[in-house]
C-alpha cells in the first residue's frame, strides 16, 4: 500500500493563515458557532425567504417563457420542485396567505416581471440616437381593435387599445404612447406597418401623418404581406374565381370536417393512385346531401379544372418568392431582384402558356371518360376561359406585383452596407453617392459622414484581405 505524505512546508501553512480564503473561512466558523441573536436569526430568515422568492418567480418566468399557460400550471410546478427536493422554496410561507402561490401574486409578479423588460427595453433604446417602430392591428378574445407595437428590431413594446380603426385614432394612439415612453419623436427613422391602406394611404394614412411630424421618416411595409395581397386583388379582379376559391375552401372543409369522408376519400385515392373528387358525387347521391350535390356540380365543369391547371403553373413560382421573402436571412435590397425574376416568369406565361395549363381540356376529356358528369370544353368555350379568367388574372397578377414592389430609390441606398458587393481595390469611392444621399435625408453632416464611412469600408476590406490570405 501507498503511505501518504506526512511532512508539510512550514512556509505553506504561513501562507495559507494569512490568504483571504483563510480569513473568510475562519470569519465564517466562528459566526456559525457564536450564540445567535434576535437580530441574526431575523437577517437569516429574511435571506432565505428572499431566496425562495427568487425561485419562485423563475419558475414562473420559466413558464412565461415557454409560453405555457402560468396560471394552470405554476402550482404544480412548486410542488414538483419541492417533491424533487428544492427545499428553499418552503420558506415561501410566511404566514395567512402570503405564500407565494396565490392568483394575486401570480398576476403581480408577472406584471412586475413585465415592467422590468420593458423598463430595460427602453433605457437600451433611449441610450440610442434613432429607434424604429413596427405597429400591427389585431383583436383580442373580447373582440376589442388593439395595436401591437413593436420597437427596434422587432422588441415587443406594447398592446395599445383604441376604439376604432381609422388613421386618425392608430396615429393619435402611437404619439400618446411615445410621448408616454419619454421617446422624442425627432429620433423616430421608420415605420413599419403590414401594408393595409389605413396604414399606408396616399394621403391620410398613418405614414403620411406621422412624415408630416418626422420628415426624414422612412415607411416601409411586410414584403410577404404585399406579395398576399396582390394575389388576392388579382383573385378579386376576376368575376369567376372569387367563387372558385370559395369552392376550393368548401371541399376541404367538406372532408376535414368529417373522418368518414376523409377515409373514404383516402380509399379513392389508394386504389387510382391520384386525387379524384367522385366521392362528393357519391356522398350527394347516397346521403341526398344538398351540399355534397352543390360541390359536385360546381366541380364537374371545364372552368374549374382548367383554373386548377392554371393555378398550378402559376402558383409554385409565387410560393418560391414569398418563401424566399420570410427567409431570415432576407433582407430588403434583395427582394427587387427576386419580384423582378418572378415578374419576368409570369410574362412568359402570358405568352406560351404552361405546362399543366396546356394539358388542361385533355385532361378533362380524361375525366369524362372516367365516367365523371363533366363536358369537355368547345374551341369558342376555350377561347372565352382565356379571355375572361387566363389572361386577366395573369395581367392582374403583374400589374399588381410591379405597383406594390415599386422602386424605392432611399431604401435601395441601404444596398451600400452590403459586405459582399465591396470592391477589392481600397482607393475607390465606392458607396459615397448613397452615403451622401442618406445622410443628407436624415439631417446628418456630409463630410464627417463621409470620413466615417471610408474608415469602415477600409476596415472591413482589410479585414476581408487578411481572411483570404488566411484561408
Amino acid at each position: 500500500m501507498y503511505q501518504p505524505c506526512t511532512w508539510i512546508v512550514r512556509k505553506a501553512i504561513t501562507r495559507h493563515q494569512t490568504s483571504d480564503a483563510h480569513k473568510e473561512a475562519a470569519a465564517f466558523e466562528a459566526n456559525r458557532s457564536a450564540p445567535k441573536t434576535i437580530h441574526g436569526v431575523v437577517e437569516e430568515m429574511t435571506s432565505l425567504q428572499l431566496q425562495a422568492r427568487v425561485a419562485a418567480f423563475r419558475n414562473l418566468y420559466w413558464l412565461i417563457k415557454q409560453e405555457m399557460p402560468h396560471t394552470s400550471n405554476y402550482l404544480a410546478l412548486m410542488q414538483l420542485c419541492k417533491e424533487q427536493g428544492v427545499n428553499i422554496l418552503s420558506n415561501l410561507d410566511q404566514g395567512g396567505n402570503n405564500n407565494g402561490q396565490s392568483q394575486r401574486f401570480i398576476q403581480e409578479a408577472v406584471l412586475t416581471m413585465g415592467q422590468c423588460l420593458r423598463d430595460n427595453l427602453l433605457e437600451k433604446v433611449r441610450e440610442s440616437p434613432w429607434y424604429t417602430i413596427m405597429v400591427d392591428e389585431t383583436t383580442d378574445v373580447a373582440v376589442l381593435s388593439e395595436m401591437i407595437v413593436y420597437i427596434s428590431q422587432t422588441e415587443y413594446l406594447s398592446i395599445v387599445p383604441h376604439k376604432d380603426g381609422k388613421a386618425d385614432t392608430i396615429t393619435t394612439a402611437i404619439l400618446e404612447l411615445l410621448s408616454s415612453c419619454n421617446l422624442p419623436l425627432q429620433q423616430m427613422r421608420a415605420f413599419g406597418s403590414d401594408g393595409a391602406a389605413v396604414m399606408v394611404g396616399k394621403k391620410t394614412g398613418v405614414a403620411v401623418q406621422l412624415r408630416q411630424r418626422v420628415p426624414h421618416l422612412i415607411s416601409n411595409n411586410c414584403v410577404a404581406h404585399r406579395l398576399a395581397l396582390a394575389v388576392a386583388q388579382a383573385v378579386k379582379g376576376v368575376p369567376y374565381l372569387p367563387r372558385f376559391k370559395d369552392i376550393l375552401g368548401d371541399l376541404h372543409r367538406f372532408y376535414d370536417h368529417s373522418p368518414v369522408r376523409t377515409s373514404g376519400l383516402k380509399d379513392i385515392q389508394k386504389l387510382l393512385n391520384e386525387p379524384v373528387l367522385k366521392l362528393v358525387e357519391a356522398k350527394a347521391e347516397e346521403r341526398n346531401d344538398v351540399r355534397a350535390a352543390g360541390l359536385a356540380r360546381f366541380t364537374q365543369d371545364h372552368r374549374f379544372v382548367m383554373s386548377l391547371h392554371m393555378m398550378c403553373d402559376t402558383l409554385p413560382h409565387l410560393t418560391e418568392l414569398s418563401t424566399a421573402m420570410q427567409a431570415r436571412d432576407a433582407i430588403y435590397t434583395t427582394v427587387k431582384p427576386l419580384v423582378t425574376g418572378t415578374l419576368s416568369i409570369l410574362r412568359g406565361l402570358q405568352t406560351m402558356q404552361g405546362e399543366a395549363y396546356q394539358s388542361a381540356v385533355q385532361r378533362v376529356k380524361d375525366l369524362q371518360a372516367q365516367g365523371f358528369n363533366i363536358k369537355p370544353p368547345s374551341e369558342q368555350e376555350t377561347v372565352n376561359f382565356r379571355e375572361k379568367v387566363f389572361n386577366p388574372f395573369m395581367e392582374n397578377i403583374v400589374n399588381n406585383l410591379e405597383g406594390r414592389f415599386p422602386d424605392l430609390p432611399l431604401i435601395q441606398k441601404f444596398e451600400v452596407f452590403n459586405t459582399r458587393k465591396f470592391p477589392d481595390d481600397n482607393s475607390t469611392s465606392h458607396g459615397e453617392e448613397d452615403i451622401k444621399m442618406l445622410t443628407e435625408h436624415f439631417g446628418l453632416v456630409v463630410d464627417k459622414t463621409l470620413h466615417e464611412w471610408r474608415q469602415v469600408r477600409e476596415s472591413i476590406a482589410d479585414s476581408g484581405h487578411a481572411a483570404d490570405k488566411a484561408m
